[in-house]
């Protein structure tokens, strides 16, 4: 019987050689397998390069060309990280935001092989192919030519070895983590804890309202001793930000959850010495900070004749200490006695606490009336909006009208979010559009 599976193996890696697909042999006596060369495939003039990251490092990038032989992602990684028991989950990345997992990567490749290989378009894959298994047929060979779960146009392959950054219990939103150069440690920074960050708008440049980087990662360093910033993550090699585009006034680098519910970066405006400032980057996952000597930061200019946005400031430690016991609150089970505690924080006298409170009145599904009454004597138009938003994801058809009669004479901006809260309950109630509050463009 054995003789007999032996001489069936070897007629199939035969008739597979000549067919010219990926095969497996494997010697008998327990030697690791080895890979026969792929059909030849010329890459395509527009094939993208493939990055590979580790923990989310970019650690090596490949050519088309360079997957010809179909490499093996194992064989490509760090010797540390060679073994895929200690593999904790596997994402790959390809164009048009197509993506596949692997959560549990010792599972999927207890039997299988991670590949980076060519389609027959030129184009790069990454695929999981079956192993070969003794006595096989040479028609059950040939199908391990072709991968079982893969993902076409691949762009960049991320591998995790250790905690991938994303919400842990009680965190609300992503995980953004933030590492020091030469630092063994890193520190998890949940969206949510943003909220307490001086905010960016369209004004500053970028296209879309954010946190500056050099804030974000003030939270764990001393933001005046900050000499670089690496965006790391959402494929592609990490971006570079300098001390002047971190601190230059007409320059806005900003993080911000997009709609995805992934971090984003973007960069706009102009150094001083006129050369533009663009970036952009989907799915950032780290931030990678290098440190110098101590500068002082430069003050935001302000426009003239422009107040001064009190949520664009830091708060004080006294007020920030009573910013992180709302958001404390708001991680626990809404029971009465934390609502009373909220609702306490709505009268603060520092706007930056009442905007965490509203925001944390969020947790109890009957917020929308005390959030209404609340709206009808604020006077600070971030948390005018943060009021209206909220009335618009739960409110009911009757705040429709009262919006519109509450919207009249507000700022642009606010009769803007006013519009969306009205069509978004109009919407969810099966009622016809409201007339618009601000006319579209013709």
């Amino acid at each position: 019987m054995r003789s007999g599976a032996l001489l069936a193996w070897g007629a199939g890696l035969a008739a597979c050689v000549a067919l010219g697909v990926l095969c497996f042999a494997s010697d008998p006596a327990g030697e690791e397998p080895r890979t026969s060369p792929q059909a030849a495939v010329t890459p395509a003039a527009d094939a993208p390069d493939v990055t590979l990251h580790l923990d989310g490092e970019a650690v090596v990038r490949l050519a088309a060309a360079d997957l010809v032989g179909r490499p093996a992602v194992v064989d490509l990684l760090p010797v540390r990280a060679r073994d895929p028991a200690g593999w904790t989950v596997v994402r790959a990345f390809g164009v048009r935001r197509s993506q596949f997992a692997l959560e549990e990567p010792t599972k999927h490749l207890a039997q299988r092989d991670l590949r980076l290989y060519l389609q027959e378009d030129g184009m790069p894959a990454v695929g999981l192919f079956r192993r070969p298994r003794e006595g096989m047929t040479p028609e059950a060979l040939a199908t391990l030519a072709q991968p079982g779960l893969f993902l076409p146009r691949v762009t960049d392959v991320h591998v995790w070895t250790v905690e991938e950054p994303r919400r842990a219990e009680g965190e609300q939103g992503p995980v953004l983590l933030v590492t020091v150069e030469g630092a063994d440690t890193q520190e998890r920074i949940p969206a949510a804890r943003l909220d307490t960050l001086p905010v960016a708008t369209a004004d500053a440049g970028a296209g879309h309202e954010g946190h500056r980087v050099l804030d974000v990662v003030g939270l764990v360093v001393d933001a005046a001793r900050v000499e670089r910033v690496r965006i790391v993550g959402g494929g592609g090699e990490p971006l570079l930000l300098t001390r002047e585009q971190l601190r230059a006034p007409g320059v806005a680098a900003l993080l911000r959850v997009n709609k995805r519910g992934l971090w984003a970066f973007d960069m706009a405006g102009r150094l001083p010495s006129g050369a533009p400032q663009t970036g952009r980057r989907r799915g950032v996952t780290r931030l990678v900070v290098g440190l110098g000597e101590a500068e002082a930061l430069p003050e935001r200019p302000v426009a003239s004749g422009r107040p001064v946005n009190i949520h664009r400031t830091k708060p004080s430690a006294e007020e920030q200490a009573r910013i992180d016991a709302l958001l404390e609150l708001s991680r626990k089970a809404p029971d009465a006695e934390a609502r009373a505690a909220v609702m306490a924080g709505l009268g603060d006298p520092s706007p930056q606490v009442r905007l965490r409170a509203v925001r944390s009145l969020r947790a109890w599904e009957d917020a929308v009336p005390d959030l209404w009454d609340h709206l009808q004597r604020e006077e600070d138009v971030e948390i005018q909006r943060a009021c209206v938003r909220t009335v618009g994801d739960r409110g009911e058809a009757a705040y429709i009208e009262q919006l519109r009669d509450w919207a009249e004479g507000r700022s642009k901006r606010v009769r803007k979010d006013v519009g969306k809260a009205m069509r978004r309950i109009a919407k969810r109630e099966g009622l016809p559009e409201p007339e618009r509050l601000i006319p579209r463009r013709r």
